[in-house]
């Protein structure tokens, strides 16, 4: 298990008790496979996508992009229906390379206002990335060209396997330690070249986000093929704090009931509070959480906004 010492800088952070707490998040979600109901009338699409505004008891405001879809169309859309002001992103971090999470960045960036961002994301995340099965196909980045294009954008690209601080109490996680022994095989069959040899593509790059407040961690995740468990783990761990919410897709949806169940009791466990889920986690994984979390589990729709102060 990766550990991290007392000099690591985010720890450092959390355990000094800086008083520049935040204050309230609202985490938008601008992509998801549901379109779900209501007056927004926002646009699905397979992936996800969340604009996330941060306010800290100082009154600062920040604003950032966790992954980014598939299309951008639907994005710019709901955006436009939300009201959402993407040109005050200041920065965007990946999930990992899908294209149901990184296809959008191109278009997202060529629509805002251009000036330089970093893009947060792991090492591996140019790599090819291929489903062989029934049919072949690409899943990673599907344009070669995406590191030039998104720079000659102002992207400016911040590639860590280690945790990466988006601004004060908000991490990217980096690379996720994989201890839980129910999440060790990965949650989809891929490959990937090595020195022009096929070999089996273990989504290395897959990590997540923590936002930590005063009342806990809400962690978000893309696709959870590291496991929702050892993310939720290493966001304790790093964070020192109690995990009240995880948010995102669990990639659960080809799951045996038996890793349902494991899932459901280890982050019952470990004390999360709330769980909004949605895209790759499935119906049979979202109805086994509604039934355990009842009032506390959502589902997760394009243009659903979720608040916590």
């Amino acid at each position: 298990m990766k550990e991290y010492n007392k000099e690591n800088k985010i720890l450092r952070k959390e355990e000094s008790g800086m008083t520049n707490q935040v204050k309230e998040v609202q985490i938008v979600t601008l992509a998801e496979d549901y379109a779900g109901t209501g007056p927004t009338r926002c646009w699905a699409q397979h992936g996800v996508s969340f604009f996330i505004r941060l306010q800290y008891e100082n009154k600062e405001v920040h604003h950032f992009l966790f992954d980014t879809g598939d299309y951008h169309e639907p994005i710019l859309f709901n955006a436009r229906k939300l009201n959402i002001p993407l040109d005050e992103i200041e920065s965007i971090a990946l999930s990992h390379s899908h294209y149901d999470h990184t296809g959008g960045l191109i278009g997202i960036l060529k629509e805002i206002k251009k000036k330089e961002r970093p893009i947060i994301a792991h090492p591996e995340v140019f790599k090819q990335s291929y489903y062989k099965g029934d049919f072949t196909r690409n899943i990673g980045m599907e344009n070669e060209k995406t590191k030039e294009i998104t720079e000659s954008l102002g992207g400016i690209w911040k590639l860590s396997k280690e945790p990466v601080e988006i601004f004060p109490h908000v991490s990217f996680m980096g690379e996720i330690p994989r201890i839980t022994i129910f999440e060790q095989d990965v949650t989809l069959k891929l490959q990937t070249k090595v020195n022009d040899q096929w070999v089996s593509d273990e989504i290395e790059d897959d990590t997540g986000i923590y936002i930590s407040t005063p009342k806990g961690v809400i962690v978000i995740a893309g696709c959870s093929h590291s496991g929702i468990v050892n993310i939720v783990k290493y966001a304790k761990q790093l964070s020192g704090k109690q995990v009240v919410a995880v948010i995102g897709g669990f990639h659960l949806h080809s799951a045996s009931v038996a890793r349902i169940n494991h899932t459901i009791d280890a982050l019952e466990e470990l004390g999360v509070k709330e769980v909004i889920t949605g895209h790759c986690t499935g119906g049979d994984a979202e109805y086994a959480f509604k039934q355990r979390f009842k009032k506390q589990f959502q589902k997760l729709h394009a243009g659903k906004i979720l608040s916590f102060s």
